[in-house]
């Protein structure tokens, strides 16, 4: 029976599968199924992974020719795999407790859901994993609408379709050997001398070499694994790119060349993915900073002032007023206005009961009000209680 807390993730252009292979022990015997996990090999063009093994669920990742997937069972005529970098989960803040590293976070409520998501596809509907209390997750950073990321559970899983992977006949069991020649008796304990050789083993074969570039290959995926256990801002992944890009260049067939780019477009989607953790950080400290000076500004502590601040400090935004360009004839609206700096840059939109904001479009005026914030726009809202026209 799958556990509850399975991991629901996909895949999307075409569909991909895993074809279990079949051996016979003799003509007329019956098939050896593969057991799992079992390795397996993408062999279209591009695959997309969905987060469910069906068409309905939506496609979180995109898999090309060459790449080795984990087959961990087969629904049907879908291939449940291990996701592929890029997919991640999204569990919402309250539900869990962030630990002093900032890396790790424990599960707090008696049930945590995670919904399947990935850089590559705005939702996240889809129940991946149910988290237990207590259970721990890595975090990958913040995301939108109070949820965080982390790596997917340990029990995680995308899907693929049957028909586009590939799994090597290697890796099925073989048929038992036929019997052999009997052995023959052991040669008599020698006495003081040399010892005579085993008759056909004077050169026994040599360990087998791996191939240099192969050898670089798996050093490099290694590097690359050890990158990213760091905490997300201690991440370098320049040199990783510039390791991988020159695998490809010297790589001398076409399936090195393509495990390459798919180690190049992970890497490029996770620097894309920390870019945005350190710039939510960096948005999240200058808020904090704001606050605390509109605090300071609010005290009316003269020692917590600087010499000569005038009454515009006391103004909770400052900028020029304009109509929200959307709002229409006859449309209803109780917010039809915005205030935006001198790049044209929205600092928030604007509704009042105190005063006309039609009287002040086109002037640049300090506001005092009330914040709240529109979830739907993703910008700050002040409810107008005071306004000043500036020189």
């Amino acid at each position: 029976m799958r556990s509850s807390r399975v991991w629901i993730v996909a895949a999307g252009l075409v569909a991909v599968a895993l074809v279990p292979v079949a051996v016979s022990a003799e003509a007329g015997s019956p098939e050896v199924a593969p057991t799992f996990p079992k390795t397996g090999t993408v062999n279209a063009d591009l695959v997309n992974v969905r987060c469910g093994p069906n068409l309905y669920y939506y496609p979180l990742a995109t898999l090309a020719q060459g790449t080795k997937v984990t087959v961990q069972a087969r629904e049907g005529g879908w291939m449940a795999i291990d996701p592929p970098a890029g997919v991640y989960g999204l569990v919402h803040r309250s539900d869990v407790t962030i630990g002093e590293d900032g890396t790790t976070a424990t599960v707090t409520s008696p049930e945590a859901r995670v919904y399947a998501s990935s850089a590559k596809v705005n939702r996240h509907w889809c129940v991946a994993a149910t988290l237990n209390q207590g259970d721990k997750v890595r975090l990958l950073g913040p995301a939108e609408d109070e949820m965080l990321r982390i790596e997917p559970p340990p029990s995680a899983r995308a899907y693929i379709t049957s028909d586009f992977v590939t799994m090597a006949v290697a890796q099925i069991e073989p048929p038992p050997a036929p019997p052999g020649p009997p052995i023959p008796p052991a040669p008599p304990e020698p006495g003081p001398g040399p010892v005579p050789p085993v008759p056909g083993q004077e050169n026994p074969p040599a360990e087998p070499k791996v191939p240099p570039i192969l050898a670089e290959f798996k050093d490099a995926e290694q590097a690359f694994a050890d990158e990213v256990r760091k905490p997300v801002p201690q991440r370098d992944y320049q040199p990783l790119i510039a390791r991988f890009t020159d695998l490809q260049q010297k790589a001398p067939e076409d399936w090195l060349k393509r495990r390459a780019a798919q180690n190049l477009e992970n890497l490029k989607t996770l620097a894309d993915q920390k870019e945005g953790y350190l710039k939510t950080l960096e948005i999240d400290q200058r808020l904090a900073e704001r606050l605390a000076e509109i605090r300071r500004q609010r005290s009316g502590t003269p020692e917590e002032k600087a010499p000569g601040t005038s009454a515009t400090t006391e103004f909770d935004a400052t900028g020029a007023v304009e109509r929200l360009q959307f709002v229409e004839g006859d449309v209803e609206s109780p917010i039809r206005h915005k205030l935006v700096d001198s790049s044209g840059n929205v600092i928030a939109v604007l509704t009042s009961t105190a005063c006309n904001l039609d009287d002040y479009v086109g002037k640049s005026v300090g506001v005092v009000g009330t914040h709240s914030y529109v979830q739907q726009w993703r910008t700050p809202l002040i409810e107008v209680e005071k306004l000043q026209v500036l020189p």
